[in-house]
């Protein structure tokens, strides 16, 4: 039993393992998974609606843990712009 997602923006998560990763993607949150690349990579449809939502991206088991300030291509909403915020 599997989470129904609405919808999702485009993830790539960077892991350590990728078979137990996947297998946690598609067993617990119940993403389907449509596509490889060179065992190095796996990708996730939540919705159907596009290709793939998610990605996982295998770093290997002895990467390094991410940086506490690390950056990232994501950016908040303001929060006025959130659904019942005051304007």
């Amino acid at each position: 039993m599997g989470i129904k997602p609405r919808g999702v923006g485009h993830v790539v998560l960077k892991v350590r393992d990728l078979e137990r990763s996947a297998r946690f993607y598609r067993e617990v949150i119940g993403l389907r998974e449509v596509a490889r690349y060179k065992d190095r990579m796996v990708f996730f449809s939540a919705t159907g609606a596009n290709h793939h939502d998610l990605a996982l991206l295998e770093v290997g088991k002895h990467a390094p843990a991410p940086a506490i300030r690390s950056t990232t291509s994501a950016r908040p909403r303001p929060t006025s712009r959130l659904r019942g915020s005051p304007r």
